[in-house]
């Protein structure tokens, strides 16, 4: 299926095998269907820039960094630029076959098939040596008034349940707002007192202008006994300087 977008006009997307099977989850204020978008009929331009305006929303309410803070507040056309980096960078992933084949995308629906939660998750690109051990969550959210009701919980869980064969660890980036809802999720955040952590930190601190000021890095072990992702990290980033 070929997918035209305004921004790339060559651009093929391929269906993956859906780990994760439609489900309902009654919550407190109501039903919700979840479900994994199927790439090859679903994942169209129209529908990820859906998620680009879902994913500008809701981060623009829980973090005072102005880059997305301004989607609420700013022009229209500052809020299409917004949503043009989003859709570049999903662009950037679902055009790559080393990524998309192991990507997901989850979301959760209210009973009117209204969107109001969705996880993205990719093979991890950003730190070396992670490919093929850790799993992103790129991108993680929940409609405000759908939130307490174990909706992120459940899109979170049942996407590191599905790779669980496939990565020994999870890394996110979470806005500080979220530390708590992460820790109570069994994440940590790198630890600096240790060293390959560190490594990884600083890495990561130079590399994005928003570690430790807007966003923590979070990590979570999928397969307890394997090297963590990490040490090997550390290892190539040493070796790079």
């Amino acid at each position: 299926m070929n997918i035209i977008s305004k921004y790339n006009t060559n651009l093929t997307f391929k269906s993956k095998i859906n780990p994760i099977k439609p489900y309902k989850l009654q919550t407190r204020i109501g039903e919700i269907s979840i479900s994994e978008v199927n790439f090859d009929k679903e994942l169209t331009c129209k529908f990820i820039r859906r998620l680009n305006k879902f994913f500008c929303k809701n981060f623009a309410q829980d973090t005072k960094d102005t880059n997305y803070s301004i989607y609420s507040k700013g022009s229209l056309e500052q809020r299409l630029e917004c949503e043009k980096d989003f859709y570049t960078r999903y662009l950037k992933i679902f055009k790559n076959p080393k990524l998309r084949d192991k990507s997901t995308i989850l979301i959760a629906k209210d009973s009117n098939n209204n969107l109001q939660g969705a996880c993205i998750s990719t093979p991890y690109f950003e730190v070396p040596e992670c490919l093929n051990t850790t799993l992103w969550i790129d991108s993680l959210a929940v409609n405000k008034k759908y939130r307490n009701a174990r909706i992120a919980s459940e899109l979170l869980n049942k996407t590191i349940e599905s790779n669980k064969e496939t990565f020994t660890d999870v890394f996110l980036t979470g806005t500080i707002s979220a530390k708590k809802f992460y820790e109570k999720m069994g994440f940590k955040i790198l630890n600096k007192a240790h060293s390959a952590q560190k490594t990884v930190y600083d890495f990561l601190r130079n590399k994005r202008y928003d570690i430790p000021k807007y966003v923590l890095p979070f990590t979570k072990p999928i397969q307890n006994k394997k090297t963590r992702w990490y040490e090997n990290s550390a290892k190539a980033i040493r070796n790079q300087f």
